[in-house]
C-alpha cells in the first residue's frame, strides 16, 4: 500500500509538471500568436502602401506626359513632375523594404507558432499518458502484483508514446552495382 501512494505520488508530480509546461507553452504561444498576427497587419498595410504608390506613380507619369505635349510647358513644372516621380520611387522602394522585413518577421513567428503548438501538444499527451499509466501502476502496486514499472520508465515509455512520428522513413544507402568501380 505504502509502494502505491509512493507511486501516485511521483505520477501526480510527473502530470503536474506537464500540465504546468503544457500552460507555460500555452502562454509563450498566445504571445507568439499576438506577434505574427502584428507581423501580418504590418505586412498587408506594406502591401496596400506600396500598390498604392505604383498606382500613384502610373497616373503622375501619365500627367507628366500629356503636361510634356503641351506647346511651351514650364521648366519649373517639369522639375517639379522629376522631384514627386523620384519621391514617388524612394517610396516605392522604402515600402518593399518594410514588405521584406515584415514578411521576415511574419514567417518566423509562424515558425514559432507551429513549434510551439507541436511542444503544446506533446507536453499534454504525454500528461496523459503518465497519468494513465500512473493509474495502471497504482492499481497493481494496490494488489501487490510484482513486475511494477519504476516511475522513470513510466515517464520515458510515456516519452516514446507521445512522440511524434517520423515525417518520412530513411532513405537506404545505395551500394555501388557489381563490375562498376566506386569513385574515388
Amino acid at each position: 500500500m505504502q509502494k502505491a501512494a509512493k507511486i501516485q505520488d511521483s505520477i501526480d508530480h510527473s502530470v503536474q509538471h506537464q500540465d504546468t509546461k503544457a500552460t507555460v507553452l500555452q502562454e509563450q504561444l498566445a504571445g507568439v500568436t499576438r506577434n505574427k498576427n502584428m507581423a501580418e497587419c504590418e505586412l498587408a498595410k506594406f502591401r496596400v502602401l506600396r500598390e498604392g504608390l505604383n498606382v500613384a506613380t502610373n497616373v503622375l507619369n501619365q500627367q507628366f506626359d500629356q503636361f510634356k505635349k503641351q506647346e511651351n510647358p514650364s521648366t519649373v513644372t517639369m522639375a517639379g513632375f522629376d522631384g514627386a516621380l523620384g519621391h514617388l520611387s524612394s517610396l516605392v522602394t522604402q515600402a518593399a523594404t518594410a514588405i521584406a522585413k515584415n514578411e521576415g518577421s511574419f514567417m518566423a513567428f509562424q515558425a514559432m507558432e507551429v513549434h510551439l503548438t507541436e511542444q503544446v501538444t506533446q507536453a499534454t499527451s504525454k500528461s496523459r499518458t503518465v497519468a494513465a499509466q500512473g493509474a495502471k501502476a497504482v492499481q497493481v502496486a494496490e494488489q501487490g502484483e510484482a513486475g511494477v514499472k519504476s516511475v522513470a520508465d513510466l515517464i520515458s515509455s510515456a516519452d516514446e508514446e507521445s512522440a511524434p512520428a517520423p515525417i518520412s522513413t530513411p532513405k537506404k544507402k545505395t551500394t555501388p552495382k557489381k563490375g562498376r568501380k566506386a569513385k574515388r
